[in-house]
């Protein structure tokens, strides 16, 4: 269920507002009517039940789709609700509940691992980003970065959410960020990339380590009741007398604990 501002046909025809907020109030109206719609809108029925024209509804519609708030569906084409819209109607609460569970595990984790950082990474539309970290300068406080984030295909958090975050989010991020310009130079080819994300799946965890690097990236999903992805929890591993094997397994320790919490488990 999500909710929206009640939009008039002529504020979204544009007689009143300007520029910006009236691309925003269309782009809600889209999005008000699309929610509406168990079994999805085609083009021609949004522009019908907006006012609009067919191809201002295509154009907002694109932009969409790029965020991930809208997905495309087939046979025949017609709209529905995106991963980022869905992930936005229940955030709120459950996002304060996550980071009020999170915050001390990841204290414990760098506490328990010296030198190293712990963090914990969300999706959020097309980006995965990272709402806390505690770092090995002050391993005792919860930071809260603001725009920091997890880079697509590189990261131990974000190939997390790519193996295991869902096929609409993976594919609207992957869109958003095309694997010729960023995941290509790490890895070749896409059935090598495709060949990590199934490692990623089936040992539910990654660890990305270089050979002669002191710094070891890991990264295991945190699950809700659903088997959904909540978030990605993550290290930044200092190697020293324990191994990246053993913080690994505390890591997946710590997510299953956090897991718990809301009903699933790592």
């Amino acid at each position: 269920m999500f909710c929206f501002m009640k939009l008039t046909t002529k504020a979204v025809r544009g007689e009143n507002p300007k520029g910006g907020v009236q691309s925003l109030q269309r782009g809600l109206a889209i999005l008000e009517r699309v929610s509406q719609a168990e079994d999805g809108v085609t083009l021609a029925r949004l522009a019908e039940l907006t006012g609009m024209k067919k191809t201002t509804v295509h154009n907002l519609a694109r932009t969409l789709l790029d965020e991930g708030y809208l997905a495309r569906w087939t046979q025949p084409v017609r709209y529905g609700p995106g991963p980022a819209l869905a992930a936005l109607g229940g955030r709120s609460g459950m996002t304060n509940a996550l980071h009020a569970a999170a915050g001390p595990l990841l204290v414990s984790l760098a506490r328990e691992f010296p030198g190293s950082a712990a963090l914990l990474a969300e999706a959020s539309g097309t980006e995965v980003r990272v709402t806390l970290r505690v770092s090995p300068e002050v391993p005792g406080e919860v930071e809260r970065p603001v725009d920091r984030l997890s880079p697509p295909y590189i990261s131990a958090t974000s190939l997390v959410f790519l193996a295991m975050g869902g096929e609409a989010w993976r594919e609207v991020c992957m869109q958003r960020y095309p694997f010729s310009d960023y995941g290509a130079p790490l890895w070749g080819t896409v059935a090598a990339l495709e060949a990590q994300l199934a490692r990623v799946r089936e040992e539910r965890g990654v660890v990305l380590q270089k050979a002669g690097a002191g710094i070891a990236p890991m990264a295991v999903p945190v699950s809700g009741a659903r088997g959904e992805v909540l978030a990605s929890l993550g290290l930044a591993f200092r190697c020293g007398a324990k191994g990246p094997g053993v913080a690994l397994e505390r890591l997946r320790d710590r997510a299953r604990e956090l897991g718990a919490r809301f009903g699933g488990g790592a």
